[in-house]
């Protein structure tokens, strides 16, 4: 989910992240999830950021993960990058 948001100054997207307790009963679940997910947007936000700043679109983030039996770092780093791009395409700003 993404929405265009009026944020601080010098600040082209704000990012969170969420796990809900719901799907992930114990606490070093979640964190596990979110770290990952952190980690995955870091890797690959640079040219995404870089793309709105320059073009002047804030945009606020939320990632929610949901309930998988076979979740892992790998499948969330392929689905990170592709929600980067569709987002992107979105805009209508191809890298």
């Amino acid at each position: 989910m993404y929405s265009a948001a009026d944020l601080p100054a010098n600040v082209p997207v704000q990012v969170g992240f969420v796990a809900p307790k719901k799907h992930y009963k114990t606490a070093v679940q979640r964190n596990q999830i979110k770290r990952w997910l952190r980690e995955a947007y870091r890797q690959h936000a640079g040219p995404f950021e870089q793309i709105l700043s320059e073009h002047d679109l804030p945009l606020a983030l939320l990632f929610i993960t949901l309930k998988s039996d076979n979740i892992s770092y790998e499948l969330i780093r392929d689905k990170m990058v592709l929600l980067l791009r569709s987002i992107e395409q979105e805009l209508g700003h191809d890298r």
